[in-house]
């Protein structure tokens, strides 16, 4: 035999092998679910996952698209700091995902499952639809800011949802 040449059969075993890898690194980067239960892993935190919403992944994002692509709820971490920080990465990424953006209130201090955080809410635009938006965060392993909106139409539809996701954070 030959230094470098492979029968068909440790070749067919060495591209399996690979596509096995291939398949096994993409589903890292997925939220695990279980049931109706899902996780954001860099934050540390698992949630229920609203039915029938789809889940777009980025490196350190997750997106919660709804069915009819009105509403979103975007997962993203925060560095580590204290309340004054936590608030000020806060106004930043808003200011990223939305323009326009206008608070509706300074931001209440909140527990969610033990998790201490705050909440703001207020208004802003996203591809020219102006839209409501409620912005929470939490630290379980790392801050985690949990951004949901929709558009002015559709956000009295969507609050419920909102609401039913925040409530069911907890610690993974």
């Amino acid at each position: 035999m030959r230094w470098g040449w492979r029968s068909p059969v440790g070749q067919w075993l060495t591209a399996g092998l690979t596509a096995v890898a291939m398949v096994v690194a993409s589903l890292a980067a997925m939220p695990v679910q279980a049931q109706d239960r899902a996780e954001y892993a860099p934050g540390g935190l698992e949630f229920r996952l609203p039915d029938k919403w789809s889940v777009e992944t980025g490196k350190q994002k997750l997106t919660l698209v709804a069915p009819n692509e009105d509403g979103f709820i975007q997962f993203t971490v925060l560095q580590p700091g204290n309340d004054a920080s936590l608030r000020a990465q806060v106004a930043q990424a808003l200011t990223t995902y939305l323009s326009d953006t206008v608070l509706a209130d300074p931001g209440d201090t909140t527990t969610i499952s033990g998790m201490q955080g705050f909440r703001v809410s207020g208004t802003g635009s996203s591809d020219a639809t102006v839209v409501q938006f409620v912005a929470v965060t939490v630290t379980a392993g790392k801050p985690v800011l949990i951004l949901a909106y929709a558009s002015d139409d559709s956000f009295a539809a969507h609050s419920p949802i909102f609401e039913a996701l925040i409530k069911s954070l907890k610690r993974r």
